[in-house]
Order: structure tokens, then C-alpha cells, then sequence
């Protein structure tokens, strides 16, 4: 679809980015590589272990703008816990999610850390080429990274969204509620 070019170039016109995150399926990431690559940037793929990233980006060292990482490389265990890795917590001043269904699940850790940690970049961008696949609450969460944690919709969560534009559905799950879903559309 273009779409990787299209946010790289995009990118490369932000002022002041000196770290740039890409958050992409494993599957991906060598297609991103090789994009960048196409426009002369090296990135710096952060994949495996705690261990193995660590290496990775100790050995790139300060020379690069772009890092390159799965989402499960957003959380790490320790101590018999998951919780954010240290690459989600760093000062990124972009973050472009491909495949941004990846966080359509608030309760999801990997959709928690993003929007605790990742939405003070002062650029973001999601990428995908089915943004809602199951419903309409699913762009909830992407449309607040977006927003950089601003209200979407008058909400500032997921759990206030769904309690003012939704109702639950005679007893199974949740529906839209009446003009919310006209809302959403416009929002979105």
C-alpha cells in the first residue's frame, strides 16, 4: 500500500525529531528496514531479548534517528512480572504504530503502556490498512494515542468513552448508542 513510505516521508518533514520509534509486527520490520533504507536512513532494529536489545542498541550506538520494534517489545518480565520495557519509557519524540489494531484493546498491556508512556512524543502517527476490524469502540484507544491523551469524544479513557457512547446490549457486550456512531465517524 505505500503506506510505510508515505510515514517515513512524512517524518523526515518533522521539525526537531532527533528518535524516531516504529512499533511493527516482527513480520514487518524488515520491509521498514529496507524503506528507510530506500531514502538513505539506518535504523536500528530492536527484536529478541531484553538482552539481544540491549545489545542491538548499545552496538548502533548514538548514530541513529530510527529504532525499529515488535510490540511484544514493549514489555518485559521481571520478577515473574510483565511490565512497560525500558524502550517504551525513553523521551521519543516520534512514534508511528503500523498495524495500530495492536492497541484497540484497552485492556491489553502492550495498548496500556503505549498510552502511559508513548503519547508524550510530540509526533504520532497509526498506521493500518483495517483500523477497526470488529467494531466501532476499536478506534477508541488509537484515536487517544493520537489525540496525545487529550479527550476524544469528551472522554479521556476508554472505560468514560464507553460508558457515554455506549450501552450495554440485552445482556451481552455493548452497542453504540444513537447518534455516537455518526459522532465517531466524523471524529475519526
Amino acid at each position: 500500500l505505500g503506506k510505510s513510505l508515505c510515514a517515513i516521508r512524512w517524518a523526515e518533514t518533522r521539525p526537531s525529531v532527533t528518535k524516531a520509534l516504529v512499533i511493527a509486527p516482527l513480520s514487518v520490520l524488515p520491509s521498514w528496514r529496507r524503506e528507510l533504507e530506500a531514502e538513505g536512513i539506518t535504523a536500528c532494529e530492536i527484536i529478541g531479548t531484553q538482552e539481544r536489545r540491549t545489545k542491538a542498541v548499545i552496538e548502533a550506538g548514538k548514530d541513529h534517528k530510527w529504532y525499529l520494534i515488535n510490540k511484544e517489545g514493549l514489555l518485559t518480565r521481571e520478577g515473574g512480572k510483565t511490565k512497560p520495557s525500558s524502550w517504551v519509557q525513553l523521551p521519543w519524540d516520534l512514534v508511528i504504530i503500523d498495524e495500530s489494531p495492536c492497541i484497540r484493546n484497552p485492556k491489553a498491556k502492550i495498548t496500556k503502556a503505549v498510552l502511559k508512556h508513548l503519547i508524550t512524543a510530540k509526533y504520532r502517527a497509526i498506521l493500518s490498512g483495517l483500523p477497526n476490524p470488529e467494531g466501532p469502540e476499536n478506534y477508541v484507544t488509537q484515536m487517544l494515542f493520537l489525540e496525545g491523551g487529550r479527550p476524544f469524544m469528551g472522554a479521556g479513557n476508554y472505560w468514560s468513552w464507553q460508558q457515554q457512547h455506549m450501552q450495554p446490549s440485552h445482556g451481552f457486550g455493548w452497542s453504540i448508542k444513537g447518534n455516537s456512531l455518526g459522532q465517531l465517524r466524523t471524529e475519526v
